[in-house]
């Protein structure tokens, strides 16, 4: 299985043109220049942005405060081969661990295989 991790800077929207790569559940409506850059590179390489395709409470979204705001953006993502999508079964943002920086922990669990 292959995933993509890290932190793209890239907003992806709630658009009809994310459907085909992204879940509905973005904190943003609409995909930055990053996003549509992000988009066509799953696009070409048969992915899934999985940190958008989750139910979860804003809070659990945001993966970069803004500098003096309360405000955050969800610009780090993981990414998975479309075949093995349904594997990762929760995306979602740690705030409470302290890593002295302004992004927070993103976390993705995968299901178990048992042999």
């Amino acid at each position: 299985m292959i995933l993509v991790c890290g932190g793209f800077n890239a907003k992806i929207g709630n658009e009809q043109m994310t459907n085909n790569v992204a879940g509905r559940f973005s904190l943003h409506e609409t995909t930055s220049e990053n996003g549509a850059k992000l988009y066509d590179f799953a696009t070409s390489n048969q992915l899934w942005i999985k940190g958008v395709n989750f139910l979860h409470k804003s809070i659990h979204k945001g993966t970069w405060k803004i500098t003096g705001s309360h405000l955050c953006n969800q610009i780090d993502h993981v990414l998975v081969e479309k075949r093995h999508a349904t594997s990762v079964e929760d995306v979602r943002t740690y705030r409470e661990t302290n890593c002295d920086f302004d992004h927070y922990v993103v976390k993705g669990l995968t299901e178990e295989k048992m042999d």
